[in-house]
Parts: structure tokens; C-alpha cells; sequence
């Protein structure tokens, strides 16, 4: 009896071990593997889970920059400014005060 129990955990362990292999992402660059993230979202190794995109980032892996004249988390705001001072982070930098601003 103790070897057909065995025989169940050993198939058991491997089929998990198959579903949660798929879930992992190999990052090439660190030689390390970690958990795929929802889009939007990257893996913190400071915090050992997925977080959001910084602003001015969004997709697989925050890999991509928001596209003007979109900026912000999720590339969710607006510059009301020409594309060459737009900040995809931080929306319209102001020539004269040297800061960023919404309008």
C-alpha cells in the first residue's frame, strides 16, 4: 500500500511541478527564473512578488513606453503638449520653470 501511495505523490508532485514551470519566465539577462506577472505588472525581486508598472510603462513585463500623448500609470493621462516635451513618465515639462505639469 505504501508503494501505490508513493507512486501517487511522486505523479502528483511532478504534475505540479509541470503546471507551476509553465507560470515561470526565464530571465536570460539574470540566469534566474520568477513568477510571470499579469500585464501591467513586473516582478520585484526587492519585494519578492508582481508589482505595477512604474509610470510612462505598461505591457508583459512594463517592457513598453506609453505612446504620446498618452503618460502616466497605465498610460492613463494626457500631455497637452508637443510630442518632443511630453515626458511618458511625467507628462509636459515646462521650458520655463523646468517642472512638469498637466496642462
Amino acid at each position: 500500500m505504501n508503494s501505490k501511495m508513493d507512486t501517487v505523490l511522486l505523479i502528483t508532485s511532478i504534475m505540479l511541478l509541470m503546471v507551476h514551470s509553465s507560470d515561470l519566465v526565464l530571465n536570460e539577462s539574470l540566469g534566474a527564473t520568477y513568477p510571470s506577472c499579469l500585464p501591467d505588472y513586473r516582478w520585484s525581486t526587492k519585494f519578492g512578488k508582481c508589482v505595477e508598472c512604474l509610470p510612462g510603462f505598461y505591457g508583459s513585463d512594463c517592457s513598453e513606453t506609453c505612446r504620446y500623448p498618452n503618460y502616466g500609470y497605465g498610460c492613463q493621462q494626457k500631455c497637452h503638449c508637443s510630442e518632443i516635451i511630453c515626458n511618458s513618465a511625467k507628462g509636459c515639462r515646462s521650458r520655463e520653470l523646468g517642472m512638469y505639469m498637466d496642462k
